[in-house]
């Protein structure tokens, strides 16, 4: 992550994408940061939907599901 850059966050759950593929693991904002060593001020969010909540609300709205792999959730200590 390079400060400036665009941090994925899902506006249900409020975790962050680890990488651009929005794709692979998702976790909490403090953990990220505190593994990148970064503050708040250091990083962009753009909204969106992590694979697990895209799931619900599609079925909510009776949307087809996107044919992703389901969400991976990391505890970082």
């Amino acid at each position: 992550m390079v400060t400036g850059s665009m941090l994925a966050m899902c506006c249900v759950c409020k975790q962050v994408a680890e990488d651009a593929s929005l794709s692979s693991h998702w976790t909490s904002m403090s953990a990220y940061l505190n593994l990148h060593h970064l503050q708040s001020v250091d990083v962009k969010l753009s909204h969106t939907y992590c694979p697990a909540c895209y799931d619900r609300q599609a079925s909510a709205w009776s949307l087809p599901k996107k044919n992703r792999p389901s969400r991976t959730v990391r505890t970082i200590r």
